[in-house]
């Protein structure tokens, strides 16, 4: 959970909207949920109270932070969704709708700190995968930065040139380059083309060629 000072007023017409960690945030009152204690804050500037949840995936939730997250926590662990219901005595319906507000929640962080991070070697691959049946695939790209282990992008979609292109610039844009930047991936034919002109002369780029002999690589 984050402290308040990280909370933003959430009233469109405050001058402060959205701006997090502004000092006008203050703790204000607190009461009782089922779930437990729970707290509200005040915005100095506009006047008006925010939940303390007010922003997270916890906003709203209609049971105990600590059972959310186990569900989040399980499903990153790569714990099937019946399981989880199983285990955790919700219907599997609920279970989804939680994901997916870890989900949201989780690209935000990302997206507002996941910043200035050195870039020094890069790891592209892709994952193929699919909705529905098998017919109805889908290609999740990504990028690992290898000296932090930070997952700095991914693009779901099609493997084409632009979903590659938009993979390698969201890194650029997030993070900043160290030096000559090492990047390396498998034989997939848009990432040379993709990586020169992301990187120019500040890359030396690696392909990694697999070849299978008696099912084995």
């Amino acid at each position: 959970m984050e402290s308040i000072r990280q909370k933003a007023c959430p009233n469109p017409a405050c001058p402060d909207a959205g701006k997090l960690g502004a000092a006008n945030i203050i703790g204000h009152a607190s009461f009782k949920a089922k779930s437990g204690p729970r707290q509200r804050c005040l915005c100095k500037t506009s006047g008006k109270s925010l939940h303390a949840n007010t922003g997270t995936a916890y906003f709203g939730l209609r049971c105990s932070r600590s059972e959310f997250d186990q569900v989040a926590t399980m499903r990153v662990e790569g714990v099937d969704i019946s399981a989880i219901a199983r285990i955790s005595g919700h219907s599997r319906s609920t279970i989804e709708r939680w994901l997916q507000r870890a989900a949201v929640s989780a690209k935000r962080f990302n997206d507002e700190h996941l910043r200035n991070f050195e870039i020094k070697e890069i790891q592209a691959d892709e994952l193929c995968t699919f909705v529905g049946n098998k017919t109805n695939t889908r290609w999740l790209l990504s990028l690992v930065e290898v000296s932090s282990r930070l997952w700095p992008s991914r693009v779901l979609g099609r493997r084409s040139y632009r979903n590659t292109e938009l993979l390698f610039n969201q890194t650029v844009v997030r993070g900043r380059v160290v030096g000559i930047t090492l990047v390396t991936s498998d034989g997939f034919d848009f990432y040379e083309t993709v990586v020169h002109k992301v990187f120019g002369v500040f890359a030396v780029y690696g392909q990694v060629i697999k070849t299978r002999r008696n099912n084995r690589v």
